[in-house]
């Protein structure tokens, strides 16, 4: 749940920085290319560990929503799944909200799963 809530984290500074909304992909959030300054396509919010998609055996996939007339994302979700699941693992979901929820189910985590903070 940490790399979830630093990808939270990440992404209420990228919105307030950048004044797009919230990224349009994790990507957007990780490092820029060597001797290049951050900039909304590159943030330098997150180690490119975590906006490649996965990280200690999970799978993070994130859908940014579709932009306003103006450009700016208002909405996004996170799914967090094992690579492999075994019981006792979980699964995970997020969104602009920032309520982390989940499930130990062998299923994508949802809205309609309870929160776990």
């Amino acid at each position: 749940m940490r790399s979830i809530r630093s990808i939270n984290t990440a992404e209420i500074y990228y919105a307030k920085e950048y004044r797009k909304g919230w990224s349009p992909t994790l990507a957007a959030l990780g490092v820029p290319p060597e001797g290049t300054k951050p900039s909304a396509a590159a943030a330098n919010l997150l180690d490119n560990s975590l906006t490649s998609g996965k990280r200690s055996n999970y799978v993070f996939t994130y859908k940014a929503g579709k932009a306003d007339a103006s450009g700016k994302i208002n909405t996004y979700t996170l799914g967090v799944r094992p690579v492999k699941w075994q019981s006792g693992l979980w699964n995970f979901f997020d969104d602009d909200s920032g309520k982390i929820r989940g499930t130990p189910e062998n299923r994508a985590a949802t809205v309609n799963d309870p929160p776990l903070e």
